[in-house]
């Protein structure tokens, strides 16, 4: 009789189990649906901030500085002097841009061919990213990307690779963009990606 009554409480606490299980079981169960839209495949990679107008101010004389028109950080128009030499030559800016480093002082005396001060061009700048060879081969000219910088995730950029080629022994792609966030510099870096295919209409399954 007790084997009986045995029998039957272990019966009663295994289907007790059971249905607690099959609740706790139903409640963590979530039905989902496919959906249906894009989905791309990208190549990632790290951008340089370049500019397309960047110039070297060089002399190919000797000469003294009598006076240095400009300093680092100075924002000049086109035509503007940047220096006077003793041998009287002036030179002047080829287009308005940034006086990004200056290489000399007044009343130093100038040596042929040394660069004197750079200018850069804010207006022209591009992105510039370098990839290993496996991913250079999947990225071609017009392809979209795109552009996001580290401390304004929240404004993404689009762009377009508007070229491929190597240097030296890199695989580089350059990249044109009309949407460059204000206050982005020379040589500051961004994340990109490069969509290299993409499907309007594919079955999205949720995992």
């Amino acid at each position: 009789m007790k084997k009986t009554k045995l029998k039957l409480w272990i019966a009663f606490t295994m289907i007790l189990l059971v249905f607690l299980l099959s609740i706790f079981l139903r409640k963590k169960t979530e039905l989902v649906q496919p959906k249906i839209g894009p989905i791309t495949d990208s190549v990632y990679s790290l951008g340089t901030i370049k500019s397309d107008a960047t110039y070297n101010l060089r002399t190919v004389i000797s000469s003294r500085i009598l006076t240095l028109f400009v300093s680092e950080g100075d924002h000049v128009e086109k035509n503007k002097p940047l220096i006077y030499l003793e041998s009287g030559l002036t030179l002047y800016a080829p287009f308005t841009g940034v006086i990004s480093n200056i290489n000399i002082r007044q009343g130093e005396i100038t040596m042929p061919s040394q660069t004197l001060l750079t200018l850069i061009n804010f207006d022209k700048m591009y992105i510039l990213a370098s990839l290993d060879q496996q991913s250079i081969l999947m990225v071609r000219k017009g392809q979209k990307v795109e552009i996001s910088f580290e401390s304004m995730r929240n404004k993404k950029a689009k762009g377009v690779v508007a070229s491929v080629y190597p240097s030296n022994s890199s695989f580089m792609a350059k990249i044109i963009t009309r949407e460059m966030p204000a206050g982005v510099l020379p040589e500051m870096t961004c994340d990109l990606a490069i969509e290299i295919s993409r499907k309007e209409n594919a079955v999205l399954i949720p995992t």
